[in-house]
């Protein structure tokens, strides 16, 4: 999937720090349950290897949406949604 608007940089930084906390939640330190990221040209990647993991990465991206600039988090929301429906 390919973002029609949004910074690339800011997307990139709050997929990454949503990423963390939801490899975190799920207790993977080496990070292979989870992947989310955006790059600059706004094409984004994401994985999760189970349910429990898509659940972990839903959960980082509610415990962090309130942090994030209010656009940032309606691109991101939907791409989570996006994917959510896929799998």
């Amino acid at each position: 999937m390919t973002l029609a608007k949004g910074t690339p940089q800011e997307l990139g930084h709050w997929a990454d720090i949503i990423e963390k906390t939801a490899n975190e939640l799920c207790n993977d330190p080496e990070c292979k349950t989870i992947h989310f990221k955006i790059d600059v040209n706004r094409i984004v990647s994401i994985d999760t290897t189970d349910y429990d993991a898509l659940d972990c990465l839903l959960l980082s991206f509610k415990k962090h949406e309130n942090e994030m600039p209010n656009i940032t988090q309606k691109i991101l929301q939907h791409a989570l949604h996006v994917y959510r429906q896929k799998t």
